[in-house]
């Protein structure tokens, strides 16, 4: 029961700072509401899982019915979760229609596990494997924009700030900093890719 306390205490504070960071890049940020969306989608996933993932940790130990829909509960929003942050760190790196269906395939991968999750029954052994495989899945629609920008800019500038991001990337309060990076780098991030741009 106190590992189950710290993570809900673990889980409450990292919606707190999360919120705290969000209005700190709301106040900052002079732009679009389309380049404000990564934000708003990073902070909605992690607003909508982080009480589910509390009410889950706080409430398990009550009947395995009880325990069951929290953990349903918990499981769908880390995919969830897993869908927004996607959108979030491919957006500056990918442009918006390529992040768009990036987006929707790993949302696929998702609802197959969310499909996956709605059907456990209380007491029901979790199939560890499968819904870990999931979660890692969909883990990859975010890892791999944060990897490849990280990438790019190490080849091009000889340093790359995104790759520390791929170290640090498990406390999710590092995306509001990171994306308030990439908004201010979004001009010249367009132009290398634009026709024409140095290579």
């Amino acid at each position: 029961m106190h590992n189950e306390t710290v993570n809900a205490w673990t889980t409450l504070l990292s919606i707190l700072f999360g919120f705290i960071l969000f209005a700190d890049a709301a106040n900052c940020l002079n732009c679009s509401w389309l380049d404000f969306s990564p934000f708003l989608v990073a902070w909605a996933g992690q607003t909508l899982h982080g009480p589910l993932s509390c009410g889950y940790h706080t409430f398990m130990c009550m009947s395995p019915a009880v325990a069951n829909r929290w953990r349903k509960l918990d499981l769908t929003f880390i995919l969830v979760l897993n869908t927004c942050a996607t959108y979030a760190m491919s957006y500056y790196t990918f442009g918006l229609w390529v992040s768009l269906v990036w987006t929707a395939a790993v949302g696929g991968a998702a609802a197959v596990g969310i499909r996956s999750v709605q059907a456990l029954k209380p007491k029901q052994q979790l199939d560890r494997r499968r819904i870990l495989g999931t979660v890692g899945l969909t883990s990859i629609g975010y890892y791999l924009p944060v990897t490849a920008r990280g990438l790019v800019a190490l080849a091009m500038q000889g340093f790359s700030h995104n790759l520390m991001h791929i170290l640090c990337f498990t406390a999710f309060n590092c995306a509001y900093p990171y994306l308030k990076h990439l908004h201010s780098q979004r001009e010249e991030w367009a132009a290398l890719w634009a026709p024409g741009g140095a290579r």
